[in-house]
């Protein structure tokens, strides 16, 4: 439930502080007073849309903070401790907004996204505002009303999977039927993979085609070259290694001297082996590169035909390989169209077929769920005062069509509101204060349905009045001793039933204008009640009519 609200530089309000207590607390204020505030401020601290538009004027930016007692609220506790927010047996949200337009939103002290506010929102807070009245004339409302009554998820999340297995499939069936496919393109395409494959390319040859080739051509030089510097290294007169050799007896006889050349000799005796290593290298690389004609032509033939095959589709040689992969792939792709066409057809028609199963079962589920929603709106409308008030939920099933994502019904709420008259659609029988009653109908079921910790109604009960509006306010009442609710409202007779009553007071002065939120006692809370009543003036029997209803 929620405890505390504090409201910083929000709007016209410059500071407020709320405890709220269990039940049922009705928040009152004179026209203008600005009675939603409350409820817009908390809507911004749960992730609501931010405009520095509602920072308060002459200041920099607006604080929003709510507490939340989660102690019995196994939802939001699982899912803050899954996010790591340290839930213990409160959860605070916290949400800034600076004149820049940038805000900040915090859960628990740490900061999250706003996002995640309206995920954790969900297990807090459901709020009711009089836009309801007019989304109930739309079909689309109807169906989430009657889906979330009817609680049947085992059927509606397979029918959305189904539905986008089927739309992934026809995107790539129509994508196959768009293609053209030109006779003359796919056999020259057929004749490029051949000559390819012909060709039989590899990275790897042609790099080793190129070295070969580099030897070949230079074997000439490569030999005489070689031959001159063995000659140096140790066939000539004055060979390095005879001179290494040499050098080394002059050191046999400095040693037999003195011991200082010892490392002289390693030296001198590992300069003998390298030289030696290096001759035996030259040499074998001059025996590889004799002259060869015949084996330089063949490799000048190979290397022709692939640049000139490179030549023609465009690319570099090296490239052909590549090239070649990606004709193969085209080919592929373009040659199994037909049978690519005929498997995808296959597929989409079972799982049409079980889409529409499952779309079958969820039509009968919501059938069901229908008369049963249906009688308890009737009843509920009918104690709101339209005794001979009737919904009903037509729920018709559109057959073997083309799949869509929530199932195959057309789900419309159809209402009299007259003994005698006939069943119409609501925008064109129900009148404005008739769809109040109605949506506050349907929303008191769907609290139920599903119980938040928290329920707001703001200004629900628009259009709403008498004998009608006193069972508002004890439906209200009723639904206090369940779960916590806050109501804003304009009516004395739903007012007087709440267990808390706060008033909206607008101050004003030459300068500014501040809105507060205080909590009335009973004096003044019959105050309050009388006024509501009506009048320009309190009289002593608006107050005994307020006590009276308060008692």
């Amino acid at each position: 439930m929620l405890t505390h609200l504090h409201i910083k530089n929000f709007t016209i309000v410059e500071e407020c502080d709320l405890q709220l207590k269990p039940g049922m607390s009705a928040i009152t204020g004179e026209t203008g007073a600005g009675k939603s505030i409350m409820i817009d401020a908390l809507s911004l601290a749960l992730g609501g849309r931010a405009d520095r538009n509602l920072i308060r004027a002459n200041t920099n930016r607006c604080d929003i903070s709510a507490s939340f007692n989660v102690d019995h609220n196994a939802g939001a506790m699982t899912w803050l401790n899954e996010q790591e927010f340290n839930a213990d047996s409160e959860c605070l949200l916290r949400r800034t907004l600076n004149t820049d337009g940038r805000s900040r939103c915090y859960i628990n002290g740490y900061t999250c996204t706003v996002q995640q506010l309206k995920t954790i929102a969900t297990h807090l807070v459901s709020i009711h505002g009089q836009h309801e009245n007019q989304t109930l004339l739309q079909r689309e409302t109807h169906r989430q009303i009657l889906d979330s009554f009817s609680k049947h998820s085992k059927l509606i999340t397979p029918v959305e999977e189904l539905f986008y297995e089927w739309q992934d499939i026809q995107t790539k069936i129509t994508d196959l039927e768009k293609q053209n496919i030109d006779i003359a393109y796919l056999e020259l395409l057929r004749y490029q993979v051949d000559e390819l494959d012909k060709l039989a390319l590899t990275l790897e040859e042609y790099e080793q085609l190129n070295k070969k080739h580099k030897t070949l051509s230079n074997a000439g030089d490569i030999v005489a070259h070689s031959q001159t510097l063995m000659g140096l290294l140790r066939d000539d007169d004055f060979n390095v290694i005879q001179s290494l050799h040499l050098s080394l007896q002059k050191l046999i006889e400095l040693q037999k001297l003195t011991s200082q050349f010892d490392a002289v000799n390693d030296c001198l005796n590992q300069a003998v082996i390298q030289c030696q290593e290096a001759v035996d290298e030259i040499e074998s690389q001059c025996d590889a590169a004799q002259l060869n004609p015949e084996a330089l032509s063949k490799i000048d033939d190979r290397l022709q035909v692939i640049h000139d095959v490179a030549r023609k589709h465009k690319v570099s040689a090296k490239e052909l390989p590549v090239l070649s992969q990606q004709l193969k792939d085209q080919l592929e792709k373009l040659s199994d169209r037909d049978q690519a066409l005929e498997h995808l057809i296959k597929e989409r028609t079972t799982i049409q077929q079980n889409y529409f199963n499952v779309a079958t079962q969820l039509h009968e589920s919501r059938v069901k769920a229908a008369k049963k929603l249906g009688k308890q709106i009737s009843k509920h409308i009918q104690e709101l005062g339209m005794p001979g008030g009737e919904l009903s939920i037509a729920c018709e099933f559109l057959g073997d069509v083309i799949p869509r994502r929530h199932g195959l019904d057309k789900i419309e709420f159809l209402v009299k509101t007259n003994p005698g008259s006939s069943l119409g659609a609501l925008n064109k029988i129900a009148s404005g204060g008739e769809l109040s009653r109605i949506s506050l109908a349907i929303q008191m079921i769907a609290t139920h349905q599903n119980m938040t910790p928290c329920l707001l109604f703001d200004e629900v009960d628009v259009g709403i009045g008498g004998a009608t509006a006193e069972i508002v306010g004890k439906l209200l009442h009723e639904l206090g001793t369940e779960t916590q609710v806050i109501c804003v409202t304009h009516l004395p007779q739903v007012a007087s039933q709440a267990h808390q009553h706060l008033q909206v007071q607008k101050n004003q002065s030459k300068k500014s204008t501040s809105t507060t939120v205080i909590e009335l006692q009973q004096s003044d809370r019959v105050k309050e009640i009388a006024r509501m009543l009506g009048g320009v003036k309190i009289t002593d029997q608006s107050l005994a009519h307020a006590e009276e209803m308060l008692s």
